[in-house]
């Protein structure tokens, strides 16, 4: 029997992975780390909530799990600023894998985004690259990588973009590549979930149409 926790548990993926989660008789506890609890009575969930998750660190028996699920993400026009968007896609991710390392968390699971690229020019693919360099430098025993395209599917809160990018694209979506066609959230968590019952030990990225495969 494992033990898992999920960070971002409320945002698009995330709450279809720990619906996943929780109907998995493999699993025997869902740890979530939430601002806000969240109303599912389930025997399996345990609720941990903190105000601010730069103080995670001050709860590391939540980490005392097999695997970890860092579904954490913004956008600028949600953070407002490089600096707060940088906090919520850098700094939270790499914490969460840096108290991982110490607490002997066996595999490491990170929502990054297609085009991530520490030379990238755009700030939010520079961003994500850096994340994902600076958590593959903690040599985690499995660090599994996702770089979804376009996600789609019913947000709490409304993006005008994406939601415009998503009616476009969608239904020209068998015209592209399966590398750039956007994906639901729903096909993302369960291609995580998927990974996390493998292996397989250091470094494993899963672009977009390996990500499609997987579901």
């Amino acid at each position: 029997m494992k033990k898992a926790l999920i960070l971002g548990s409320t945002g698009l993926v995330g709450s279809h992975l720990l619906d996943l989660l929780l109907q998995d008789e493999q699993y025997e506890q869902v740890m979530v780390i939430v601002r806000n609890r969240l109303e599912i009575p389930h025997p399996k969930i345990q609720q941990v909530v903190v105000e601010d998750l730069s103080q995670m660190n001050q709860y590391k028996d939540c980490f005392h799990v097999d695997d970890v699920f860092c579904c954490l993400g913004t956008t600028m026009k949600k953070a407002k600023t490089k600096e707060r968007f940088k906090r919520v896609d850098y700094d939270l991710p790499y914490l969460a894998a840096s108290i991982s390392k110490k607490e002997g968390v066996q595999r490491f699971l990170l929502i990054s985004s297609m085009g991530a690229d520490v030379h990238s020019r755009f700030f939010y693919n520079r961003v994500k690259g850096e994340a994902e360099k600076s958590i593959q430098a903690l040599h985690l025993p499995a660090f599994f990588i996702f770089r979804p395209s376009l996600l789609l599917g019913k947000r709490k809160e409304s993006r005008l973009g994406e939601r415009i990018s998503g009616w476009i694209s969608k239904p020209l979506s068998f015209l592209m590549k399966q590398k750039y066609r956007p994906i639901q959230a729903a096909d993302v968590a369960s291609a995580m979930h998927k990974m996390a019952q493998t292996y397989l030990p250091g470094t494993q990225i899963f672009e977009n149409d390996q990500i499609h495969a997987l579901k």
